[in-house]
């Protein structure tokens, strides 16, 4: 599911919001994903919604996890079930954003670990998160770690519009 573009005034914001301390934008996303009939009508479609984790470490100094706070405002605003604990980031790897396609590929791989796959088990869960990359590396890795027992998995994007492979 993509709904922004990732340049111009979005490219501009999300960076605030991620990196500029604009927690508050989180908001602003949210009522625009939510006020979108289509993108609301399929995270709708889903018993769950899961936000990216970050790294403890990282997520502690920033203050916040920018999926997160989108994630659960949707999922309140929507009536999805929120869960925050079932996919643990373990390892504080490189950021994706200083390397090249082929690095972030391999640079995801071992980093994130499935907790608690009792809450999510026979579900339709969406994995959340405003960072194409990791949409891109999500979709490819999301066999690794997403147990079987799930019923459907999809991962959500608020960041550029290109067509999920």
């Amino acid at each position: 599911l993509f709904l922004f573009k990732y340049e111009d005034i979005i490219r501009k914001k999300i960076i605030d919001y991620k990196f500029n301390e604009k927690a508050y934008l989180f908001e602003t996303f949210s009522k625009i994903i939510i006020n979108n009939e289509k993108i609301c009508g399929i995270l709708k479609s889903y018993d769950i919604i899961i936000p990216v984790p970050m790294y403890k470490k990282k997520e502690n100094k920033r203050g916040y996890n920018q999926s997160s706070l989108i994630a659960k405002n949707i999922a309140y605003e929507i009536n999805v079930e929120y869960i925050d604990d079932c996919l643990i980031k373990i390892t504080n790897n490189q950021t994706q954003s200083k390397l090249k396609k082929i690095e972030r590929i391999s640079n995801v791989k071992g980093v994130y670990k499935l907790n608690n796959t009792q809450k999510i088990s026979n579900k339709n869960v969406i994995l959340f998160f405003i960072n194409y990359s990791v949409y891109r590396h999500f979709n490819l890795l999301k066999n690794y770690f997403i147990p079987s027992a799930l019923s459907k998995f999809n991962v959500s994007n608020n960041g550029n519009p290109t067509t999920p492979e």
